[in-house]
């Protein structure tokens, strides 16, 4: 969904995520304002799954490894909050 901002784009998504937290197997908020949010946002999903790991592997082993998990793990919703313009262009 999109919209101008203060709408409550991020109240609904909020509701939804925890209405149907039993339909997925992870729910994760990434914070899309820019390339590094997300990428931070994607480091986070790693030190929660893997704390042990993520504490001694880079930053972009940590994102590679987030998005790979991803990947192999289906049922997920990744809710991308404060996508800006740069992210929706073609």
């Amino acid at each position: 969904m999109h919209g101008l901002g203060g709408i409550g784009k991020t109240t609904l998504a909020l509701h939804y995520a925890h209405r149907h937290r039993t339909d997925y197997t992870l729910i994760w908020w990434i914070n899309a304002a820019s390339p590094d949010e997300i990428e931070t946002s994607l480091t986070t999903l790693t030190h929660t799954l893997v704390p042990g790991w993520a504490a001694t592997a880079g930053r972009s082993a940590q994102v590679a490894w987030a998005m790979q998990w991803l990947t192999w793990h289906p049922g997920w919703l990744l809710i991308h909050d404060n996508v800006e313009d740069w992210l929706c262009s073609p």
